[in-house]
């Protein structure tokens, strides 16, 4: 049961610090959008790096508890800069890509929130075996889990068509994923 809770944990903060919708394509185009998207995309590459799943040992829950506040700190930090440097780049030269924008930072702002929260309960929760562990982290793993099929601000970004083109386009973008 541990491990079910920790791997919905860890799957859905894998997948916060993804950057789908990144590709380069071919097509060698210009403009305010495509220099906004590299910009976007050379903040995003150095914050979209795996961060390992913390190694779980059943007999030993507090090294456990340690590994995983460890873990959702790290993402916690991860996303913070994500949204820091979004809101550096500010918002997309495409008048049609504002509720976009708006729609990356919220889905930021909500899963930080969602991990204070988990880091807060589960750093204040008396953890002495497997069984107190699973039941420190139970709470949060479904609210948790409900982003694991978050794919980071670059696909939300990328429902706005130009804004989509621009991120294929973009030479930093290449390779982000």
């Amino acid at each position: 049961m541990v491990r079910r809770v920790i791997g919905g944990i860890a799957l859905a903060g894998v997948m916060v610090v993804s950057a789908a919708g990144c590709g380069g394509g071919d097509d060698k185009k210009s403009g305010p959008e495509l220099a906004w998207a590299g910009k976007v995309c050379s903040y995003l590459k150095a914050d979209t790096a795996k961060v390992p799943m913390p190694g779980l040992d059943a007999k030993n829950a507090k090294e456990a508890k340690d590994s995983m506040l460890t873990f959702m700190n790290t993402m916690k930090t991860r996303l913070a800069t994500q949204q820091r440097n979004l809101e550096t780049a500010g918002t997309p030269p495409v008048s049609s890509a504002k509720p976009a924008y708006n729609t990356a930072l919220a889905n930021l702002a909500k899963i930080q929130t969602q991990l204070t929260s988990a880091i807060s309960t589960l750093d204040k929760a008396k953890v002495t075996d497997s069984k107190s562990l699973t039941k420190a982290l139970s709470p949060y793993s479904q609210q948790l889990a409900q982003f694991s099929g978050y794919q980071g601000p670059v696909k939300d970004l990328s429902t706005n068509a130009e804004l989509n083109t621009a991120f294929k386009d973009a030479p930093q973008c290449s390779g982000l994923a």
